[in-house]
Protein backbone atom coordinates (compact mmCIF):
# COMPACT_ATOMS: atom_id res chain seq x y z
CA UNK A 1 0.00 0.00 0.00
CA UNK A 2 1.09 3.37 -0.06
CA UNK A 3 2.20 3.54 -3.73
CA UNK A 4 0.37 6.05 -6.13
CA UNK A 5 -2.46 6.25 -6.36
CA UNK A 6 -4.71 4.57 -9.05
CA UNK A 7 -7.90 2.70 -7.88
CA UNK A 8 -11.40 3.73 -7.32
CA UNK A 9 -13.10 2.92 -4.25
CA UNK A 10 -16.48 1.21 -4.77
CA UNK A 11 -18.98 3.73 -5.93
CA UNK A 12 -16.04 6.30 -6.47
CA UNK A 13 -14.31 7.28 -9.14
CA UNK A 14 -11.16 9.10 -8.47
CA UNK A 15 -8.20 7.04 -7.75
CA UNK A 16 -7.62 6.45 -3.84
CA UNK A 17 -5.09 4.43 -3.21
CA UNK A 18 -2.46 1.50 -4.71
CA UNK A 19 -3.48 -1.85 -6.45
CA UNK A 20 -3.16 -3.04 -2.31
CA UNK A 21 -2.06 -6.49 -2.47
CA UNK A 22 -2.71 -9.32 -0.38
CA UNK A 23 -0.33 -12.18 -0.38
CA UNK A 24 -0.59 -15.17 1.90
CA UNK A 25 2.28 -18.93 1.66
CA UNK A 26 2.29 -21.36 3.55
CA UNK A 27 5.19 -24.09 2.83
CA UNK A 28 3.95 -27.42 2.92
CA UNK A 29 6.87 -30.61 2.62
CA UNK A 30 8.46 -29.74 -1.06
CA UNK A 31 5.47 -27.26 -2.25
CA UNK A 32 3.81 -23.99 -1.44
CA UNK A 33 0.40 -22.44 -1.07
CA UNK A 34 1.22 -19.13 -2.44
CA UNK A 35 -1.56 -16.41 -3.25
CA UNK A 36 -0.79 -13.15 -4.06
CA UNK A 37 -3.00 -11.27 -6.12
CA UNK A 38 -4.40 -7.34 -6.08
CA UNK A 39 -7.71 -6.32 -4.95
CA UNK A 40 -8.15 -4.22 -7.82
CA UNK A 41 -9.83 -5.77 -10.92
CA UNK A 42 -5.86 -5.92 -12.58
CA UNK A 43 -2.44 -4.72 -11.92
CA UNK A 44 -1.17 -1.77 -12.87
CA UNK A 45 1.19 -3.01 -15.02
CA UNK A 46 -1.58 -5.01 -16.89
CA UNK A 47 -2.68 -1.68 -18.25
CA UNK A 48 0.55 -0.07 -19.20
CA UNK A 49 1.50 -3.98 -20.99
CA UNK A 50 -1.77 -3.23 -22.76
CA UNK A 51 -0.71 0.58 -23.97
CA UNK A 52 2.75 -1.01 -24.98
CA UNK A 53 0.77 -3.55 -27.29
CA UNK A 54 -1.67 -1.07 -28.78
CA UNK A 55 -4.76 -3.46 -27.34
CA UNK A 56 -7.87 -2.71 -25.27
CA UNK A 57 -8.43 -4.62 -22.21
CA UNK A 58 -9.88 -8.02 -22.38
CA UNK A 59 -13.07 -6.59 -20.22
CA UNK A 60 -14.04 -3.32 -18.21
CA UNK A 61 -11.45 -3.40 -15.61
CA UNK A 62 -11.56 0.25 -15.52
CA UNK A 63 -13.63 3.34 -15.15
CA UNK A 64 -13.13 6.68 -17.16
CA UNK A 65 -12.88 10.19 -15.79
CA UNK A 66 -17.09 10.08 -15.83
CA UNK A 67 -17.27 7.01 -14.02
CA UNK A 68 -18.07 4.81 -16.55
CA UNK A 69 -16.79 1.03 -17.08
CA UNK A 70 -14.34 1.08 -19.77
CA UNK A 71 -11.88 -1.55 -21.06
CA UNK A 72 -9.62 1.18 -22.64
CA UNK A 73 -5.97 1.39 -21.32
CA UNK A 74 -5.85 4.56 -22.09
CA UNK A 75 -8.31 5.16 -19.56
CA UNK A 76 -5.72 5.88 -16.59
CA UNK A 77 -3.77 8.20 -18.47
CA UNK A 78 -6.64 10.59 -18.77
CA UNK A 79 -7.72 10.53 -14.69
CA UNK A 80 -9.29 7.30 -14.80
CA UNK A 81 -9.22 4.58 -12.57
CA UNK A 82 -9.09 0.80 -11.71
CA UNK A 83 -12.07 -0.70 -10.51
CA UNK A 84 -11.67 -3.38 -7.16
CA UNK A 85 -12.10 -6.70 -7.79
CA UNK A 86 -15.64 -7.88 -6.25
CA UNK A 87 -17.25 -4.25 -5.93
CA UNK A 88 -17.51 -3.75 -2.15
CA UNK A 89 -15.95 -7.19 -1.33
CA UNK A 90 -12.78 -6.26 -2.82
CA UNK A 91 -12.66 -2.59 -1.71
CA UNK A 92 -13.24 -3.29 1.68
CA UNK A 93 -10.36 -5.65 1.94
CA UNK A 94 -8.14 -2.94 -0.04
CA UNK A 95 -9.74 -0.54 2.93
CA UNK A 96 -8.50 -3.05 5.69
CA UNK A 97 -5.13 -3.43 3.85
CA UNK A 98 -4.40 0.66 3.58
CA UNK A 99 -5.35 1.01 7.43
CA UNK A 100 -3.02 -1.84 8.14
CA UNK A 101 -0.14 -1.51 5.81
CA UNK A 102 -0.63 2.25 5.63
CA UNK A 103 -2.07 4.16 8.57
CA UNK A 104 -0.88 1.58 11.19
CA UNK A 105 2.88 1.77 9.06
CA UNK A 106 2.84 4.90 8.61
CA UNK A 107 2.88 4.83 5.01
CA UNK A 108 0.22 6.53 3.59
CA UNK A 109 -1.11 6.66 0.35
CA UNK A 110 0.20 10.42 -1.13
CA UNK A 111 -3.79 11.24 -1.88
CA UNK A 112 -4.88 11.02 1.75
CA UNK A 113 -2.24 12.34 3.59
CA UNK A 114 0.76 14.48 3.41
CA UNK A 115 4.55 13.29 2.78
CA UNK A 116 6.90 11.01 1.08
CA UNK A 117 5.98 8.33 -0.91
CA UNK A 118 6.07 4.72 0.87
CA UNK A 119 5.44 1.52 -0.62
CA UNK A 120 3.87 0.61 2.79
CA UNK A 121 3.96 -3.09 3.98
CA UNK A 122 2.91 -5.08 7.20
CA UNK A 123 4.25 -8.64 7.36
CA UNK A 124 3.30 -11.53 9.72
CA UNK A 125 5.27 -14.77 9.81
CA UNK A 126 3.20 -17.05 11.92
CA UNK A 127 5.55 -20.09 13.41
CA UNK A 128 2.91 -23.41 13.69
CA UNK A 129 4.52 -24.85 16.75
CA UNK A 130 3.68 -21.95 18.57
CA UNK A 131 0.03 -22.77 17.79
CA UNK A 132 0.49 -26.57 19.02
CA UNK A 133 2.24 -29.71 16.86
CA UNK A 134 3.64 -27.77 13.46
CA UNK A 135 3.85 -31.66 12.16
CA UNK A 136 -0.27 -31.65 12.74
CA UNK A 137 -0.12 -29.10 11.12
CA UNK A 138 1.72 -29.96 8.05
CA UNK A 139 -0.48 -33.28 7.96
CA UNK A 140 -3.56 -31.08 7.91
CA UNK A 141 -2.29 -28.75 5.13
CA UNK A 142 -1.24 -31.87 3.13
CA UNK A 143 -4.77 -33.51 3.48
CA UNK A 144 -6.43 -29.91 2.73
CA UNK A 145 -4.30 -29.91 -0.34
CA UNK A 146 -5.00 -33.49 -1.39
CA UNK A 147 -8.56 -33.42 -0.85
CA UNK A 148 -8.78 -29.82 -3.49
CA UNK A 149 -6.79 -31.51 -5.79
CA UNK A 150 -9.02 -34.66 -5.98
CA UNK A 151 -12.21 -32.59 -6.35
CA UNK A 152 -13.76 -33.20 -9.79
CA UNK A 153 -13.36 -31.02 -12.15
CA UNK A 154 -15.53 -28.46 -14.10
CA UNK A 155 -16.70 -28.13 -17.38
CA UNK A 156 -13.65 -27.01 -19.74
CA UNK A 157 -10.93 -27.89 -17.17
CA UNK A 158 -8.59 -30.67 -17.04
CA UNK A 159 -7.45 -30.67 -13.34
CA UNK A 160 -8.06 -28.40 -9.92
CA UNK A 161 -4.88 -26.60 -8.69
CA UNK A 162 -3.67 -24.91 -5.35
CA UNK A 163 -3.14 -21.19 -5.72
CA UNK A 164 0.75 -20.26 -6.73
CA UNK A 165 0.61 -23.72 -9.03
CA UNK A 166 -0.14 -21.84 -12.44
CA UNK A 167 3.07 -19.09 -11.61
CA UNK A 168 5.20 -22.17 -10.40
CA UNK A 169 4.59 -23.70 -13.61
CA UNK A 170 4.62 -20.44 -15.78
CA UNK A 171 8.31 -19.63 -14.11
CA UNK A 172 9.53 -23.56 -14.72
CA UNK A 173 8.68 -22.50 -18.44
CA UNK A 174 10.10 -19.49 -18.77
CA UNK A 175 13.36 -20.71 -17.88
CA UNK A 176 13.81 -22.49 -20.71
CA UNK A 177 11.56 -20.58 -23.02
CA UNK A 178 12.08 -16.92 -21.96
CA UNK A 179 9.65 -14.33 -21.85
CA UNK A 180 8.49 -13.21 -24.57
CA UNK A 181 8.19 -9.26 -24.78
CA UNK A 182 6.07 -6.67 -26.65
CA UNK A 183 7.97 -5.05 -29.61
CA UNK A 184 7.05 -1.65 -28.43
CA UNK A 185 8.56 -2.40 -24.94
CA UNK A 186 11.56 -3.82 -27.19
CA UNK A 187 12.15 -1.00 -28.87
CA UNK A 188 12.06 1.70 -25.79
CA UNK A 189 14.30 -0.94 -23.67
CA UNK A 190 17.13 -0.53 -26.57
CA UNK A 191 16.33 2.81 -26.88
CA UNK A 192 17.01 3.51 -23.19
CA UNK A 193 20.12 1.07 -23.62
CA UNK A 194 21.27 3.02 -26.13
CA UNK A 195 21.52 6.27 -24.18
CA UNK A 196 23.30 4.33 -21.46
CA UNK A 197 25.68 2.79 -23.62
CA UNK A 198 24.32 -0.58 -22.15
CA UNK A 199 24.99 -3.93 -24.80
CA UNK A 200 21.66 -5.75 -24.42
CA UNK A 201 20.72 -8.97 -26.25
CA UNK A 202 16.88 -8.74 -27.24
Amino acid sequence: TGMLGNVAPFGGRSPVWGTNPLAIAVPVEDEVFSLDFATSLIAGGKAAAARARGEMLDGEHLIDVDGKATNDPWALERGGAIRPFGDHKGYALAFAIELLAGAMVGAMAPELARGDLHNGMLMIVIDPSGLGDAEVFRASARSIIEKVRASPTAEGFSEVLIPGEPELRRLRESDTTGIGLPPALVDELSQLASELGVEVAL
